[in-house]
């Protein structure tokens, strides 16, 4: 093979992979969804604009949910 084939076969295999590169940052949940990051405590706590308590552990992240506007909803839906 020429260097100007595997240049082309170079670019071609870039191209490639940028254009897959860029679909999956833009997922729902790719890194482009991202708008803070915060570390989480060892110890439940509060994290900026985000309802509940939040904490991290060895086992991963974690959350204590709490009622909307801190009620409590009795009875059935």
């Amino acid at each position: 093979m020429s260097a100007v084939t595997d240049d082309i076969r170079a670019e071609v295999e870039w191209e490639r992979w940028h254009v897959q590169r860029e679909a999956d940052l833009a997922t729902d949940y790719g890194w482009l969804s991202l708008t803070g990051f915060s570390w989480l405590a060892d110890s439940p706590s509060t994290v900026g604009g985000l309802p509940g308590q939040w904490w991290a552990t060895d086992t991963g992240a974690h959350l204590r949910a709490e009622p909307a506007g801190g009620r409590r909803r009795t009875g059935r839906r």
